[in-house]
Parts: C-alpha cells; sequence; structure tokens
C-alpha cells in the first residue's frame, strides 16, 4: 500500500494471536481463584492458561466460564522453574 506525500498509508492486516499464560502452582493455592478470574477478563477466546501442580493434590475450584485451562501435575517439590519449564 502506498501513501501520497504527506499521508499516512495503512497497515496491513494482522491475524489474530495466541497467547499461553503458563502459571506455576505450589502447594498454597489460596491465590489462584483470583488469579484465573483476572486471566479470564484479559484472555480472548484463542488464548489458553496451563496450570503446572508441583506437587500432588487435585484442584477443587471451578474454571472461571470462557477460559481454556489445561493441568499438568508434576512430582512434588521441583519448584516454580520445573513448573514453568513442565508447561
Amino acid at each position: 500500500m502506498r501513501a501520497e506525500p504527506g499521508e499516512i498509508a495503512p497497515l496491513p492486516p494482522v491475524s489474530p494471536q495466541r497467547v499461553s499464560v503458563i502459571v506455576p502452582v505450589g502447594p498454597d493455592r489460596s491465590h489462584l481463584p483470583a488469579c484465573l478470574d483476572a486471566l479470564a477478563l484479559a484472555a480472548s477466546d484463542r488464548d489458553q492458561v496451563v496450570l503446572v501442580l508441583d506437587g500432588g493434590g487435585g484442584l477443587d475450584l471451578a474454571m472461571p466460564e470462557g477460559l481454556a485451562v489445561s493441568v499438568i501435575t508434576m512430582h512434588p517439590g521441583r519448584g516454580p522453574a520445573a513448573a514453568r519449564n513442565a508447561g
């Protein structure tokens, strides 16, 4: 696209991007509902959230509607860096 002198050329169309958010989850899960609610407000229908549980114990909470969430469970005690890498 070419602009006349003194005009600004329009930008070409951009394809929608997909964002993946990896959330390492340790033994203290009290922050998780607020975190997921905030992500649900910010996410589009193309985005996804990956929860990486460091250790056992499942999740006993309702996921926000419209938020694509995957859950990965790791062996206990490997820490947040290993959780991010697993995600």
